[in-house]
């Protein structure tokens, strides 16, 4: 069975870089106390030209966050939100499905 980035036509070196990019990119948000949006962040992006609503680009987010969970840190997907709307990040709504979420007590 083929890897994402295989199915997407990249190679892992390749995919392995635009991670690392958009790992850093979200922590310098992090640090700021900050959100970016989608669009923020495909345009920051300069190892691979996306857009906002390109599926490669939320693969990316998600391999991110997948990594970062397993390497026992903070999910920085839930940076990325969208541009208009809820403001509500996207990977929020997944990690709440999976069971990831912990309400805050009042």
């Amino acid at each position: 069975m083929k890897t994402i980035y295989e199915r997407l036509g990249f190679k892992k070196t390749e995919w392995d870089s635009f991670k690392k990019e958009a790992r850093e990119i979200l922590i310098g948000v992090a640090q700021r106390a900050d959100k970016i949006s989608y669009g923020e962040l495909a345009a920051q992006m300069t190892t691979i030209a996306v857009e906002p609503h390109d599926m490669v680009l939320w693969e990316i987010i998600g391999d991110v966050a997948r990594d970062e969970e397993q390497a026992g840190r903070g999910i920085l997907s839930v940076l990325v939100v969208h541009k208009h709307g809820d403001m509500e990040p996207a990977a929020a709504a997944c990690a709440s499905r999976r069971g990831k979420m912990r309400k805050r007590k009042p």
